[in-house]
């Protein structure tokens, strides 16, 4: 039950079941264990974008970004998130430095 790693997983395997509510609330459980988890940040934000939270996801992009700034999916997925919200020319940018990472070599590649 302190493994932040189960915590995400199991909010992974809900959010592909589309129960995203559910995921959020496993996200967070994985983050009161370990502020540091830039992939349940990153999840968590998917997640209510999904649920069109932008505002919300957009500060849990910039968490993993904080934690990762190679994360090129977290900059992507802000982008997205920024789209939404009509910000055009931010969405741009975020777009921008995640293409910028893919192509210098990201771990952290997008994946659709």
């Amino acid at each position: 039950p302190e493994r932040s790693e189960f915590w995400n997983n199991k909010g992974a395997a809900l959010a592909k079941l589309h129960r995203y509510d559910e995921a959020v609330a496993h996200f967070d459980r994985a983050l009161q264990i370990d502020t540091l988890n830039a992939d349940a940040w990153y999840n968590k934000g998917e997640a209510l974008r999904r649920l069109n939270q932008y505002a919300q996801a957009i500060e849990d992009f910039d968490k993993v970004i904080e934690i990762d700034s190679g994360h090129a999916r977290a900059w992507n997925s802000k982008g997205l998130a920024l789209k939404a919200l009509g910000k055009d020319n931010e969405a741009d940018a975020a777009f921008a430095k995640g293409s910028e990472l893919i192509l210098n070599g990201s771990k952290r590649q997008i994946t659709h």
